[in-house]
């Protein structure tokens, strides 16, 4: 298969110090492309939050790591990290 045939994931990521965002494309539709516009609320639920970014947050729970729209709002400040960089 030649490079010009190949097929090609692109993704791209912005990480932010408060919100990060993803989108991909692939080399054989390059005026295609998409955007993650929806976001895990849970590990459990199967709606998630409609958004174009997602908040830079984590936060470590016992055995349970979760992040973005997934951290309850009413989680003590102390156990989320966030405004943090690569």
């Amino acid at each position: 298969m030649s490079s010009s045939t190949s097929r090609m994931l692109i993704v791209g990521i912005d990480f932010g110090t408060t919100y990060s965002g993803l989108a991909w494309a692939e080399t054989q539709q390059p005026d295609r492309r998409s955007a993650i516009t929806t976001w895990p609320i849970s590990k459990t639920a199967r709606e998630g939050e409609s958004s174009e970014k997602v908040p830079t947050k984590l936060r470590y729970h016992g055995n349970d790591t979760q992040w973005g729209f997934s951290i309850p709002v009413n989680a003590p400040p102390k156990e989320v990290i966030e405004w943090f960089k690569l």
